[in-house]
């Protein structure tokens, strides 16, 4: 199907399990620097995503979030998740599942597939659990990458 062409780079290698506490900021900020580090986005990518953060929360329900910058600051596309061990203050709700896009599609049909399999992924309670229970970002990795369908 025509998602697997938007293979996101590696999309599991970059789960981060933080059991540290931290607020939403910080946690945005750390994840974002990785994601420069790693050639993935450009270093105005943070300020982004928390200009996108005052304008609303992207706390979606299912205790999960979706912030995300703007397309021109993605040098790689990269959907970077966040599975946190305690619950994080994110505007409207509390979240301990952030999945930080990092996106520049170029088509919109591609960009529509995209949202509704993450957005079917995302409101599924039982794959959210899953995601969770797990130990270890490889099995969190096999979930989404076998969920999502992603190469």
């Amino acid at each position: 199907n025509s998602t697997t062409s938007i293979t996101i780079q590696n999309p599991i290698s970059n789960v981060q399990d933080v059991s540290k506490k931290m607020t939403k900021s910080e946690i945005l900020k750390a994840a974002s620097d990785k994601l420069v580090e790693d050639g993935y986005v450009t270093e105005d990518f943070y300020s982004d995503v928390m200009q996108r953060e005052e304008i609303s929360s992207t706390a979606i329900g299912n205790k999960t979030a979706i912030p995300h910058g703007k397309s021109k600051n993605v040098l790689k596309p990269i959907v970077y998740i966040i599975k946190v061990n305690y619950e994080i203050d994110w505007g409207e709700d509390n979240v301990d599942i952030i999945f930080l896009l990092a996106l520049n599609f170029d088509n919109i049909n591609t960009t529509k597939m995209f949202f509704a399999d993450l957005s079917r992924f995302l409101n599924s309670e039982s794959k959210i659990q899953r995601i969770r229970k797990s130990n270890n970002e490889m099995e969190i990795e096999k979930s989404i990458m076998s969920d999502l369908h992603w190469s």
